[in-house]
């Protein structure tokens, strides 16, 4: 249980005004919101002690009320933390979004909407951020169905969030609409205004980095979306005879000895082996790695061989590639490749 000493100050100003009241603590609790509910709307003064503590903290002033107290105190300047000492501390209305940096060798998180808040009287912002009034959706897809075309805001903290991105100019609908902006040249990664629309879904979707960000390849998908001034919202045209993602994806595979088919170069995926590669690997990346064809892509022989008892991993052309033990389905090596499972 927490001790303190309510007491009433009167603020020695001209003019009539309130009263404020203040509490003293003890010392400071963990989070803000383990204060006992009667002190709500007082500003609470307590100790905390040396060093920037731990936990964690959203926001950067003001704090998600579930944020650390004296390591908030740290990040706000409102205590030295090789001295310790007396805070002032008091709850604030919930803000829509916190941003998070870092002061005082202390790191504080980004989050969304919260229903409470604190703040240090004196230091850091008092009031919540502005709210992005078009501030754009995590995803197209959360858009529903907008029209022809959707004008929105992406901020830094939409780009630097993460979210996975699939495409290459025209992207999934479930892809991270900030990032897939950055990647297509449409704004900086400190974010600004996009103008995005609609496309159909297309059979193949390649990856590629563009920008600092990396993108996936995929498979059919429903919908897509483009950027406009960065693309016509055409699909990547896919050869004819276009390598499927794995040996397990060509069809009747247990019954397929030999497969000739074209790599377009940048497709990624997982590989696991070297030389010779379970049959769950991405036949493209593997070919990359295996030498045998360049990121320019072009036509590979892939060769069903025999499962082995260890696929050994390592670093080859750029790619990257897994070990694994066993694996019953078999393997797969390309033209000229060394004897499956050689040691």
């Amino acid at each position: 249980m927490l001790r303190l000493l309510a007491v009433v100050v009167a603020v020695a100003v001209t003019g009539c005004v309130k009263p404020e009241q203040q509490a003293f603590v003890a010392a400071c609790p963990g989070a803000f919101r383990e204060l006992p509910a009667s002190l709500e709307g007082t500003v609470v003064s307590c100790t905390c002690p040396l060093g920037v503590g731990s936990g964690p903290v959203w926001g950067s002033s003001p704090y998600t009320e579930d944020s650390m107290v004296c390591r908030a105190a740290v990040h706000a300047g409102a205590i030295d933390p090789a001295k310790g000492g007396v805070v002032k501390v008091t709850g604030a209305r919930g803000c829509s979004r916190y941003t998070g940096s870092t002061r005082a060798e202390v790191q504080t998180s980004k989050w969304g909407a919260f229903p409470k808040s604190f703040v240090f009287p004196g230091h850091g912002e008092q009031s919540c951020l502005a709210p992005v009034v078009d501030q754009c959706p995590a995803t197209y897809a959360e858009l529903g169905e907008p029209g022809d075309v959707f004008r929105c805001t992406c901020t830094d903290d939409d780009v630097l969030e993460g979210g996975s991105v699939w495409g290459n100019g025209i992207y999934t609908r479930d892809s991270s609409l900030c990032r897939a902006a950055v990647h297509a040249g449409a704004i900086p990664v400190a974010g600004g205004k996009v103008v995005v629309r609609p496309a159909p879904g297309c059979p193949k979707y390649v990856g590629s980095t563009k920008n600092g960000i990396s993108t996936s390849r995929w498979g059919a998908y429903a919908g897509s979306f483009y950027f406009e001034d960065r693309g016509h919202g055409e699909c990547a045209v896919v050869p004819a005879d276009a390598c499927p993602d794995t040996f397990l994806a060509i069809p009747s595979s247990e019954s397929v000895t030999k497969l000739s088919c074209t790599c377009a170069g940048d497709e990624g995926g997982a590989v696991w082996g070297s030389g010779t590669y379970t049959r769950d690997s991405s036949i493209c990346a593997a070919a990359l790695h295996a030498g045998a064809i360049s990121t320019a892509g072009g036509k590979v022989t892939v060769h069903a061989a025999v499962a082995c008892d260890a696929y050994e991993g390592s670093v080859k052309n750029g790619v990257t590639t897994g070990s694994w033990g066993p694996c019953r389905p078999g393997s797969f090596v390309f033209d000229g490749a060394r004897e499956p499972c050689a040691r």
